[in-house]
C-alpha cells in the first residue's frame, strides 16, 4: 500500500513535491548546451495567431495531470495557497464569494481552494476559442472572485476568464496559481498568487534558440499524450538537464 504522507510529505518543498508527482519534463542537454531530446509545445498560443497554429515552445513543460492523481497533494497545495491568499489580505474578501476555473486544470484545485475559504466555486468552459459560462451561472454583480489555474504560461485562458467574470459585474480580486511561468502577459490590477514561479524558458517559434530545433521536428506537440516517453527521455540522461 502506498504511503502518501511518505511520497508526499506536508511540509515538503513545492517544487521538489511537483517533480516528485512525476510533472516536470526538461529537455536534457550536454556539457555544450546541445539538446539530447525534444523540446514541448505549449498550449499557449502567440497573441496575434487567430488559428491556434503558433504554439509558444519550451525545455521545460508542466503536466499538472499527474499532479490531479493524487487529490492528497492537491488539497496540500490549496492550503499553502489559502495561507497566501490570507496573507494577501482577502480572506475575509472572498469568503461567500467565489473561486472561478476553466477547464481541465484548475478545477480539482478550485474546490479544494473554494472548501478551504469558505466560498463557492464556478466554472467556465470553451465554447469555440473562448471560455464561457455555461453549465453554471456567472458570479453576482459585486461579487468577489479569485481565478484559479494548475499552471500560468502566457495568462491567455486566465484573460479571457477574467474577461467573462467582469462582463456579470463581478471583482476579480487575484489570480491563483500551483506554478506560475508568465512572463508575456501581465494584469497590472490583478496581483498572482502562486506556490513556485518558474519564469521565462519560454519562445516563439521563430527565435533563434529552438528554430532548429523546431524546422528539425524535435518538437513534441502534444506532451501530455506521450508523457511516459518524456520521461525516459530524462532517464536515458540522468533524470536532469
Amino acid at each position: 500500500m502506498t504511503d502518501l504522507n511518505q511520497m508526499f510529505p506536508l511540509n515538503g518543498d513545492e517544487a521538489a513535491l511537483i517533480e516528485q508527482a512525476g510533472a516536470i519534463y526538461r529537455c536534457p542537454k550536454d556539457a555544450d548546451g546541445k539538446r539530447l531530446g525534444p523540446i514541448a509545445g505549449l498550449s499557449s498560443t502567440h497573441p496575434w495567431d487567430t488559428d491556434g497554429e503558433m504554439s509558444y515552445v519550451s525545455d521545460l513543460y508542466i503536466n499538472t495531470g499527474m499532479l490531479d492523481r493524487w487529490p492528497h497533494l492537491i488539497d496540500s497545495f490549496a492550503k499553502r495557497l489559502s495561507a497566501k491568499i490570507a496573507e494577501a489580505g482577502l480572506r475575509w474578501e472572498i469568503r461567500g464569494g467565489y473561486f472561478v476555473a476553466a477547464p481541465m486544470g484548475g478545477i480539482q484545485l478550485n474546490a479544494f481552494l473554494a472548501r478551504q475559504m469558505e466560498a463557492q466555486v464556478a466554472y467556465t468552459e470553451k465554447a469555440g476559442k473562448r471560455f464561457q459560462f455555461r453549465r453554471c451561472l456567472p458570479p453576482e454583480e459585486s461579487a468577489k472572485v479569485i481565478i484559479c489555474e494548475d499552471v500560468i504560461t502566457s495568462a491567455q485562458t486566465v484573460g479571457q476568464v477574467i474577461q467573462e467574470v467582469e462582463k456579470s459585474g463581478a471583482e476579480v480580486l487575484a489570480i491563483c496559481t500551483i506554478v506560475n511561468r508568465s512572463v508575456l502577459y501581465k494584469f497590472s490590477n490583478v496581483p498572482i498568487i502562486s506556490l513556485v514561479d518558474l519564469l521565462g524558458d519560454v519562445y516563439s517559434q521563430d527565435d533563434p534558440y529552438v528554430k532548429d530545433d523546431v524546422d528539425g521536428g524535435n518538437v513534441v506537440w502534444a506532451p501530455k499524450e506521450v508523457w511516459q516517453d518524456m520521461l525516459s527521455v530524462m532517464e536515458a540522461h540522468g533524470g536532469r538537464s
